[in-house]
């Protein structure tokens, strides 16, 4: 788990820059156009604000999670 919030193009979108791969044309789509067998949320971001307040802890940014995990 990390923080931050993001879209799923935004997350593809930064996995091919971080991987050197900026070529590849991305095409972002709404929930609307995305159909799929059952009705998801149009905006559902996980929150981590309960456990940073339980256990004092922050998690790391998305992005730099990302970074690590792709290195």
């Amino acid at each position: 788990m990390n923080s931050g919030v993001t879209t799923w193009y935004e997350f593809a979108r930064k996995i091919f820059e971080l991987s050197g791969n900026t070529h590849i044309k991305l095409t972002p789509v709404t929930t609307a156009e995305y159909v799929l067998p059952a009705p998801r949320p149009a905006y559902s971001p996980m929150d981590t604000r309960l456990l940073r307040l339980a256990l004092g802890w922050s998690p790391k940014a998305w992005e730099q999670a990302l970074a690590e995990y792709l290195q």
